[in-house]
């Protein structure tokens, strides 16, 4: 099932006003990509698919608290693998 998993190799602590930058190696063999999701559903940041044994990055500036998702979009990744995970981004000053 590690074909369609979003895993961290890090703690995950974000905060807002945050810039991270998320960093992927496709170990599958499949092509992948990776689409940040904010909490109302807008596409906010998005690495191009890469093939088996690339790695892609892309980065994002967290301008307001809440669950995020980060989402595979390459073909029936989302809908039918599930290759989604969320990642929660509070507020500093709560």
């Amino acid at each position: 099932m590690e074909e369609y998993d979003y895993i961290a190799t890090d703690p995950v602590d974000i905060r807002v006003g945050d810039e991270v930058t998320f960093e992927f190696d496709n170990t599958g063999e499949l092509f992948h990509d990776l689409n940040v999701v904010d909490p109302g559903g807008s596409t906010l940041a998005r690495a191009e698919p890469v093939a088996p044994g690339q790695n892609a990055s892309v980065t994002v500036l967290f301008e307001e608290e809440g669950i995020y998702r980060l989402s595979c979009f390459v073909d029936d990744h989302f809908i039918e693998h599930q290759m989604f995970t969320f990642i929660e981004v509070t507020d500093p000053e709560a």
